[in-house]
């Protein structure tokens, strides 16, 4: 699951469903009731559900149910049960947390403790902007992503910068977002052709020029890297990277925001009407997902909601785990969603669920 090889992930479920009298209570109990509520029901309540009656009080159970609270959407929840967690750090979860609460000035001090521990860390990085910048702080947010420019991530380090980027516009602060995502296509396009050749690369630019609202050389990307992954769905290598083992829907849910945003609403119809007939199994809602955005962007408040409340029902996860990682930004910053911010439903729908 982990590795997103879920098919060959569902395979073992039935191995284990046709042994489940002989399995040991943590399979029994914990392990295969997990796999069934997320391969077969695609229901991430349910496996909250899962994890909370597990009956084993170690930091493991502790662990599963606020990773799982988190992808619920139920912060509280799930800095209760890291509350039980002594082993290790959850610098990566915490923050997230209380940024949900708008608890930002604890969220900007857990991080600094946590890059006093791990200067070079980019998530922490990451996150101390999104603090700066939900504080108001806007110059100090920039710095932090000018400064992030010595931290080597690999291939995700600019996806923390777009994300950065993005918080700072959707807290207020224009001229400080539209420099980081600046900052952010520079690095991609700085880069050797062997890396640009790469799929898991042409995403990330596309959606960093989508995400500086580079509407055309956007299209030009991700239309590209949507024919190609047509011909060859290998193309992200194996096992996928995480978070993109959908990306050919995620692709078509750009593409068809693009249209509308581009003036081509015949072909904004025709790739909705693809998303409306995609059905496989796995989905975890993001053909749903992807059919909200092209709605947003359309100005369609009700059946954007509602097309999101639907993907989130089956499966769809309310967060990235590593911001900036996966086809799709958290909700609160996705521009695709910008008119829908202040609408009640929508409010409503994406805010803390306890």
């Amino acid at each position: 699951i982990n590795l997103s090889m879920y098919a060959v992930a569902d395979s073992l479920r039935e191995v284990l469903d046709s042994r489940r009298a002989s399995l040991p209570p943590l399979q029994a109990d914990m392990q295969l009731p997990f796999a069934t509520a997320l391969l077969v029901d695609s229901d991430r309540r349910q496996v909250l559900e899962v994890f909370r009656n597990w009956t084993a009080q170690s930091e493991m159970s502790h662990y599963l149910v606020s990773s799982s609270a988190q992808a619920n959407n139920r912060p509280n929840e799930c800095l209760a049960a890291l509350s039980g967690i002594t082993a290790g750090d959850q610098w990566d979860t915490v923050p997230w947390c209380l940024h949900s609460v708008g608890r930002y000035q604890e969220e900007l001090d857990t991080v600094r403790a946590g890059l006093r521990a791990k200067p070079d860390n980019p998530m922490l990085a990451h996150r101390e902007a999104a603090a700066l910048a939900a504080l108001g702080l806007g110059d100090e947010a920039l710095s932090i992503v000018r400064a992030s420019r010595s931290i080597d991530a690999g291939p995700w380090r600019f996806a923390f910068t777009v994300n950065a980027g993005l918080e700072l516009l959707a807290h207020g602060r224009p001229e400080e977002g539209r420099e980081a995502l600046s900052l952010g296509i520079a690095w991609y396009e700085d880069q050797p052709p062997a890396e640009s050749a790469r799929a898991l690369h042409r995403f990330e630019y596309g959606r960093a020029l989508y995400s500086a609202g580079r509407w055309a050389e956007a299209r030009e990307v991700l239309a590209s890297l949507d024919v190609d992954l047509a011909n060859d769905p290998q193309l992200f290598g194996r096992p996928i990277p995480w978070g993109y083992h959908n990306a050919d829907v995620m692709l078509r849910g750009f593409l068809g925001a693009l249209a509308v945003r581009l003036g081509d609403q015949e072909e904004a119809d025709r790739i909705d009407d693809l998303l409306r007939n995609t059905d496989r199994r796995f989905l975890f809602g993001e053909h749903l997902h992807a059919r909200a955005v092209v709605a947003a962007v359309r100005g369609d408040r009700d059946a954007a909601v509602g097309l999101l409340a639907d993907a989130l029902s089956a499966g769809k996860m309310w967060y990235h785990a590593w911001p900036g990682v996966g086809p799709r930004w958290d909700f609160h910053i996705d521009p695709d969603f910008a008119s829908l911010r202040g609408y009640p439903p929508f409010e409503e729908l994406i805010g803390p669920q306890d």
